[in-house]
């Protein structure tokens, strides 16, 4: 017969118990109301002085407001127009000719360096058409009504699935998903990020409840961005869970034939187009030191020695991390709702949006889902738990704020020095 654990027995111990201790004395519930202003300040300063300092649709550092939006908004207006198929036409670096000239016409007389370039595939107008039937200034602001109204759902979505969560006000913990600078880069970028969070919680909880067909329908939502679907395919196939994945392929299925139907010929621009995207991400002025992914971590560290090094890393990085998770999920008992459970899910949803190609500042507002998981299960009592999750989530916090200006002056170092340009991305 198996005795239990005496309390405390499964404590860190050595260095790497010190450290946990120390962070536990530090964020003291006194202290962490006032690091939680300290930490909400200047992001909300730095995102309003960016805004005030702009003009028109440019923001003080001459960049379109919500950039990203405006690719969206490009795809779903193009496509209105008739000519998704030519967006899709990248030209031979990458400069898309026939989307400047649209955003150059949209934001006239101002002119924009670059382009916000629309590479979904055609079947994503479709969440972005609702957006896009007037001027681009209420486009965006209903894109933000939108990505704050999914923020607020998944936050009570969770807490209707997971108690210990119901021990704290909805209000704050939408307030404290502002203590995270990656959610203001989601806001700031126009990102799709919160409606991704949503539709990973809908999975999570519908998963949970035992609604596998339901949890594969919702995350068939992921046709926009499928690279972010593959890890929770994955357990679903290491599980055996046929009805969702049957769920989960018939709606993308149909995703794919509603976008061929509505536009054939931008369909197969796209397809024409997906072969080089990966070259994209290595075109001269790409900004490398933001992506986040372990194909940011392995082109940091060896492209400017050799690409295919860097690839072959980086495809190590994402079959073995995603066997790993296969294996795991082999091995753990499909028990929805025990803490192993929980957690196994959570470390699925963080792992398998690293290995998806571009992942990006924005992209890890998505951590908020499996924090909220694991918190879910620590013990009460002190902030987050205390111990290693308290610890832990203070390295991510920091990481989020410094893993691309460290991986910054680490290549502008190497090159100083003549023996890169290379960096080690941290925050991966």
């Amino acid at each position: 017969m198996r005795r239990p654990t005496p309390p405390g027995a499964d404590a860190p111990t050595g260095c790497y118990g010190s450290w946990v201790a120390w962070i536990v004395r530090v964020a003291t519930p006194q202290r962490m109301r006032v690091y939680t202003g300290l930490m909400a300040a200047p992001m909300l300063c730095g995102l309003a002085w960016n805004y005030a300092r702009g003009s028109g649709l440019l923001d003080g550092s001459g960049n379109v407001i919500g950039g990203d939006f405006l690719a969206f908004y490009t795809g779903a207006r193009l496509f209105l127009a008739g000519r998704l198929a030519e967006s899709y036409q990248a030209g031979d670096r990458f400069d898309f000719p026939a989307q400047v000239a649209f955003q150059q016409e949209l934001l006239a007389p101002q002119r924009p360096t670059g382009v916000d370039a629309f590479v979904n595939p055609p079947h994503a107008v479709l969440f972005y058409l609702p957006f896009a039937g007037s001027s681009y200034a209420v486009g965006l602001a209903l894109w933000w009504t939108a990505g704050l109204a999914a923020l607020a759902l998944s936050i009570g979505l969770l807490r209707r699935e997971l108690p210990a969560l119901r021990a704290v006000p909805a209000w704050r913990l939408f307030a404290a998903c502002w203590l995270f600078l990656p959610t203001w880069a989601w806001f700031g970028y126009g990102q799709a990020t919160a409606l991704i969070l949503l539709v990973c919680t809908g999975f999570f909880v519908l998963l949970r409840r035992g609604r596998d067909g339901w949890a594969g329908a919702c995350l068939s939502c992921l046709a926009f961005k499928p690279q972010l679907a593959v890890a929770s395919a994955l357990l679903l196939l290491a599980r055996g869970r046929w009805r969702a994945l049957a769920a989960g392929a018939g709606g993308a299925a149909a995703w794919l034939a509603v976008g061929y139907a509505l536009a054939p010929d931008a369909a197969r621009a796209y397809l024409a187009l997906v072969p080089r995207l990966g070259a994209m991400l290595r075109v001269q002025g790409y900004d490398t030191s933001g992506v986040q992914s372990f194909f940011g971590f392995a082109a940091l560290l060896l492209d400017a020695s050799s690409a295919r090094a860097a690839d072959l890393l980086g495809a190590a990085l994402v079959l073995g991390a995603l066997g790993w998770l296969a294996w795991r999920w082999w091995r753990t008992p499909w028990r929805p709702g025990t803490s192993r459970w929980d957690r196994m899910i959570a470390a699925t949803f963080a792992i398998g949006w690293l290995a998806s190609p571009q992942l990006y500042l924005y992209d890890l507002m998505l951590l908020l889902l499996p924090f909220a998981i694991v918190w879910s299960h620590s013990p009460p009592g002190a902030p987050l738990g205390g111990g290693p999750v308290l610890a832990w989530t203070a390295v991510v916090w920091l990481l989020a704020f410094l893993g691309t200006p460290l991986a910054r002056v680490q290549l502008y170092l190497s090159s100083a020095i003549s023996v890169g340009p290379f960096a080690v991305q941290l925050a991966t």
